[in-house]
């Protein structure tokens, strides 16, 4: 089954870094000081509300769809893990 993305789906992105919020590997969750741990899987929101909440200064709650082409990529890459 191919794995697409759709305008529903929220990552956190620095446009300036051009970081996106990833889980960091050595926790279940989400670390607030190293959330661009660029080993960890990318944070996936399917609810806006919850996905600003958790933005930090600087962040931008970004449909999957916007994002630049290699992250894009790299999301349905993972999704194809799960």
């Amino acid at each position: 089954m191919t794995k697409k993305l759709y305008d529903t789906d929220y990552v956190l992105f620095n446009p300036i870094t051009e970081d996106i919020a990833r889980f960091s590997k050595s926790s279940t969750g989400l670390y607030k000081d190293s959330k661009y741990d660029p080993n960890g899987d990318i944070v996936l929101y399917w609810d806006k509300d919850e996905a600003t909440q958790d933005a930090l200064e600087g962040d931008i709650v970004t449909r999957c769809t916007d994002l630049p082409q290699k992250y894009q990529d790299e999301i349905i890459e993972q999704l194809g893990k799960y």
